[in-house]
């Protein structure tokens, strides 16, 4: 169905006016008395009140040009736009008298025209700069605006639209290409981040040992690297956590004692990081620190202690290091429990790669009884080779014996391993994930009554009261 077309009858004309009817009588203004409907509904509008008129009458109409409004072109749409075809709107709701715009349609500019101008109000109002003594004429009032400079209304249009022109070539290069410029920025911010953390690793970081210690022993980082481990160093957190006691003595660290737990806190949050990432746990660095320090062992390696047995007559516990025939009962290094050495294999490989690299396992071993040796233990090297066998961690695992009364030389070359400070770091994170108040009735010790639980809770305030001191010294 074309358009401007209903149920494909011609539309009727309209009968004129009653002032404008033809009649028989004369009429100077006879030319315009023969307009029909359409020329009347065009210029005045459609008279819905108005009935037919069926006449029709010849007159010679004068060659004259009457005001005509400026059409305007709608500009295409790019979509197909044709709503001719009532098919194609089944959907709509019957009554829904406009049929959809699709796409986005831009609006022509309306017709320039001229407006009559508007009617003037009942006070006129001037506007003139301070300082200035306004010329205007009586009964007319005056709005001072301070601070307007007369001289800005002198500037000449063409200077304006000169300025206007030469910071719009600018301000168009900016929008059209503002993505790629958005991108642009920030590589550049990005590559000097990198370049400052980068900076700041080589000099603050690395240089005072901490992590060169770490990388000597061999092995590459956990990948992909785990998120850093948590850490809290207000005290509500581990007495909602783990039942411990608020600490209210606590006290400061000893010289010695803080040096060799600076040395250790990296290995701690190394190892608790991988820990958690593989075990889905939330081990804290500072539980482990305050583990070695409330145990006594206040951040020494070189520790053995086989069941509460007595060390060799002139030693201790941190020189008297060999194998032990009750390893269900073993406290080695850092504190860590013989009893956990099922997690060996995958300590190894979170902490420093492929557990089956015979080299990699005889590189980490080797630094052990090397610091046991600097030590001065004895007996040297446990009554072993003090050459750490190149072996795989499943072959060293496979002779393992924790029956009480046997001691086997891979008891020994697996207690070694777990001396490595990272990886002790991570046994002890797994032995603490059963670790809490209640937890310590059946320890053997003072642990869960008054006051011993008391004084567990203080030496963990001194941890707490010690932490940002450690970070710093450990370049953390």
């Amino acid at each position: 169905m074309g358009k401007g077309q209903k149920n494909g009858r011609r539309p009727q004309k309209r009968d004129l006016p009653s002032w404008q009817r033809r009649t028989d009588e004369p009429d100077d203004f006879a030319p315009f008395a023969s307009w029909d409907g359409d020329d009347f509904g065009r210029v005045y509008g459609d008279p819905d009140d108005e009935p037919e008129d069926t006449r029709r009458a010849t007159v010679v109409v004068p060659a004259i040009t009457l005001p005509t409004m400026p059409s305007v072109q709608r500009p295409p749409n790019l979509r197909r736009d044709d709503y001719d075809d009532p098919d194609e709107y089944d959907g709509y709701d019957v009554g829904y008298d406009e049929k959809p715009q699709r796409g986005l349609i831009r609006r022509p500019r309306e017709p320039m025209s001229v407006e009559p101008a508007p009617a003037p109000t009942r006070q006129k109002r001037a506007v003139a700069p301070v300082g200035k003594k306004p010329k205007v004429p009586p009964g007319v009032d005056v709005v001072l605006v301070p601070g307007n400079e007369s001289s800005r209304s002198g500037v000449r249009h063409s200077v304006r639209h000169a300025a206007s022109r030469r910071f719009a070539a600018p301000l168009h290069i900016i929008r059209t290409h503002r993505k790629a410029l958005t991108i642009f920025a920030l590589a550049i911010i990005l590559a000097g981040v990198l370049v400052n953390t980068t900076g700041l690793l080589a000099t603050s970081g690395l240089a005072p040992g901490q992590w060169i210690a770490l990388a000597n022993i061999g092995g590459p980082a956990p990948t992909p690297t785990p998120p850093p481990a948590p850490d809290f160093t207000d005290p509500s957190h581990y007495v909602a956590k783990y039942g411990f006691d608020y600490p209210s003595n606590p006290l400061a660290i000893g010289s010695a004692e803080f040096n060799r737990l600076a040395y250790m806190l990296p290995y701690a949050y190394k190892a608790t990081a991988a820990y958690d990432r593989r075990y889905r746990e939330n081990i804290e660095p500072e539980m482990l620190v305050w583990w070695t320090h409330s145990e006594g062992i206040r951040g020494r390696i070189n520790y053995s202690n086989c069941a509460n047995y007595a060390p060799r007559a002139g030693y201790n516990y941190f020189s008297n290091i060999q194998n032990c025939p009750h390893a269900s009962f073993w406290q080695l290094g850092y504190g860590n429990q013989f009893s956990v050495i099922y997690v060996l294999k995958n300590a190894f490989t979170d902490l420093y790669g492929n557990p089956n690299d015979t080299q990699l396992v005889q590189k980490v071993g080797q630094w052990v009884l090397n610091y046991d040796r600097s030590q001065g233990t004895v007996p040297t090297c446990g009554g072993y080779s003090c050459t750490f066998p190149a072996r795989t961690i499943d072959s060293i695992m496979s002779g393992i014996d924790t029956t009480t009364g046997v001691q086997t030389a891979d008891n020994w070359w697996a207690a070694v391993l777990s001396r490595d400070p990272a990886i002790n770091c991570y046994m002890i994170a797994h032995a603490l994930t059963y670790f809490n108040h209640d937890a310590t009735r059946r320890w053997i010790g003072c642990y869960y009554a008054e006051p011993c639980w008391g004084n567990e809770s203080n030496r963990l305030g001194d941890v707490l009261k010690a932490w940002p001191a450690l970070r710093r010294a450990a370049h953390l």
